[in-house]
């Protein structure tokens, strides 16, 4: 299965990163794919499995700083969330594993937001 978030938006104050599995060398192995996602930017990623993790795998100190100024220094290191073009049985398409985001379609765009604000 492979598809395309139409458009991924992060509406959040802080930077994340998307990541899905990408055919190389012609579809025969895949890699996985990371892009940083700014506060305010909007994307559009292809992936092979139909799934976009979202996390905080960050290596920029910079970026960690503004997660750890924002009192969300426990969040780093971690996958918070999944989308997934596949509605599951619950009838949702993403989850988040920190309670601090969640996800809002509309018009197509998956829009990722902070709790609270």
């Amino acid at each position: 299965m492979t598809d395309y978030i139409t458009f991924f938006k992060n509406d959040t104050p802080l930077p994340i990163i998307l990541s899905s599995w990408q055919p190389i060398l012609g579809g025969f192995i895949s890699e996985e794919k990371n892009i940083t996602v700014k506060s305010g930017e909007q994307i559009s990623m292809f992936s092979e499995t139909g799934e976009w993790s979202i996390n905080t795998y960050f290596y920029d100190k910079n970026i960690r700083d503004e997660w750890k100024a924002a009192g969300l220094e426990s969040i780093l290191g971690q996958e918070i969330g999944i989308i997934s073009d596949v509605r599951r049985v619950n009838g949702q398409n993403n989850w988040m594993y920190d309670n601090n985001f969640r996800i809002v379609y509309d018009a197509g765009i998956a829009k990722f937001f902070k709790n609270n604000e």
